[in-house]
């Protein structure tokens, strides 16, 4: 009798296409749109335009979100934050005299 091994075991974790951090801020956006939702809804704002506008941030968000999935990858936004605070350039105060007598 054959078993087989359980793979993609390490893999991970997807949930409609979303890998990592991205499944987390779709969940945030779902999250948001629903407070949204009730706070809108018990304002005398009109049911249709409350309906279009939850329709249109929700599809401006998640399409950003899942751009971003498709574009960076699983591990690519936490790179692009690391690159956002890297310096431009490093400073060197020393006196050049010093710098040369240290050589």
């Amino acid at each position: 009798m054959r078993f087989t091994v359980n793979r993609g075991a390490d893999a991970p974790l997807e949930v409609l296409g979303l890998k990592g951090p991205y499944i987390i801020m779709g969940a945030a956006v779902a999250v948001t749109l629903i407070i949204l939702a009730a706070i809108l809804f018990n304002t005398p704002v009109p049911f249709i335009a409350v309906l279009i506008l939850l329709v249109l941030l929700g599809t401006v968000l998640l399409g950003g979100i899942i751009r971003l999935n498709k574009r960076l990858g699983l591990y690519g936004l936490m790179k692009l934050f690391t690159r956002l605070r890297l310096p431009l350039f490093i400073r060197n105060r020393d006196d050049i005299t010093k710098m040369i007598i240290k050589l």
